[in-house]
């Protein structure tokens, strides 16, 4: 059976159920992969029961450019609520506009729309040049804090950019990483990070914009795919939300043992994914997720844990009967 990550592959499948039942709900928020989507108008209808049995959160676009809101914020927003989503929100900035028009239209609509957490999508120069562009950027988010009744120190409302948008657009600021990054750089493995945030951590990254909208519950033949940096006990914390991970029937693993001596354990499915750790000849650990990729196999055992269950005509581990 071809599996696809984030699609068809689940954390725990049916083509993964143990002989051996363990302390599922621990190990479950200690390994489970924090799962979201982020969505506008583009998506069309919505499916919410199908995108919830997907994923745990949404990043919904709540508004862009001085006060316009999305077309489907409301109906988005009562079926993702309904569907029990952890929700947050977007707005996609038109840098050259307004800035204190921008932060009124977030905090305005945030009073209507209470979500988790609240992004400044920037991706737009407006035609600004770097230094227009930081002035522009820090009035708006300093004026977003305000509205919202957060601060440079506790904000709650963060970036999203891209690695190269915000490298070749923006000047180095010291403003920008006091806030939160969701970090936009299309990559299975640990996304590259802009310059002014290289001795900080992202919060979310948006891995993927080709994710496969039918099978989230969308219209749209395509869906951005996110993750969370972090534990679901993690996340639950940081926002005072409380996403649990799915139990399958029987909540069982099954187990896999290393093959060889110095298996390499990477961050991604990939051998170009950096390597981590490494089993020793005969270790066994639960199998949390396989991943086919052509004729290669790959097996999640961790929190961005990968180990290669074949690759080629070479066989690196073996499930345990």
């Amino acid at each position: 059976m071809k599996f696809q990550r984030g699609i068809d592959s689940r954390p725990f499948s049916d083509q993964l159920l143990a002989e051996q039942p363990l302390q599922i709900l621990s190990v479950l928020a200690k390994n489970y992969i924090v799962k979201g989507v982020d969505i506008s108008y583009w998506q069309g209808d919505i499916d919410f029961s199908i995108m919830k049995s997907k994923v745990d959160f949404v990043i919904m676009r709540y508004a862009y450019g001085n006060t316009t809101p999305d077309s489907n914020l409301n109906r988005y927003y009562q079926g993702a609520s309904d569907a029990g989503l952890a929700i947050m929100g977007y707005h996609y900035l038109k840098a050259g506009k307004d800035e204190t028009k921008h932060a009124e239209t977030t905090a305005n609509l945030l009073k209507d729309y209470p979500a988790l957490y609240f992004w400044g999508d920037a991706e737009e120069t407006g035609g600004l040049i770097k230094t227009a562009l930081d002035g522009w950027l820090y009035k708006y988010f300093n004026k977003a804090l305000e509205l919202t009744g957060s601060s440079w120190d506790d904000p709650l409302v963060g970036i999203y950019t891209s690695p190269n948008f915000w490298n070749t657009c923006m000047p180095r600021t010291d403003w920008a990483k006091k806030l939160k990054l969701w970090i936009a750089h299309w990559t299975a493995g640990d996304p590259l990070l802009p310059y002014d945030w290289q001795n900080k951590t992202y919060r979310f990254h948006q891995y993927s914009s080709k994710g496969d909208g039918h099978l989230h519950g969308a219209s749209s033949t395509y869906i951005d795919l996110d993750g969370y940096n972090g534990t679901i006990n993690d996340f639950n914390k940081e926002f005072d939300a409380n996403i649990t991970p799915p139990v399958p029937p029987d909540s069982d693993y099954r187990k896999v043992r290393s093959l060889i001596n110095s298996l390499r354990v990477r961050n991604a499915p990939s051998t170009k994914g950096t390597v981590k750790d490494y089993m020793m000849l005969n270790n066994t650990t639960e199998a949390l997720e396989e991943y086919l990729v052509n004729n290669d196999i790959w097996i999640r055992i961790g929190f961005k844990q990968w180990s290669a269950m074949k690759l080629g005509v070479d066989t690196f581990l073996e499930y345990v009967e």
